[in-house]
């Protein structure tokens, strides 16, 4: 990831799913195992994007 992708995830008017979606499918896998090690399960965090506003 570079540093003006990141920026510009942070910027826009949906910074949650901006941000989500700079995550690599490869290390996609990861990140919900450490989001479990916090109480979010796939679900909880599909929920989280869908109600970005």
């Amino acid at each position: 990831m570079r540093k003006k992708q990141i920026n510009k995830a942070l910027k826009s008017d949906r910074p949650i799913n901006g941000l989500y979606a700079l995550i690599p499918d490869n290390k996609r896998k990861a990140f919900l195992k450490f989001a479990r090690r916090f109480g979010f399960n796939e679900e909880k965090i599909k929920s989280i994007l869908a109600n970005e506003k």
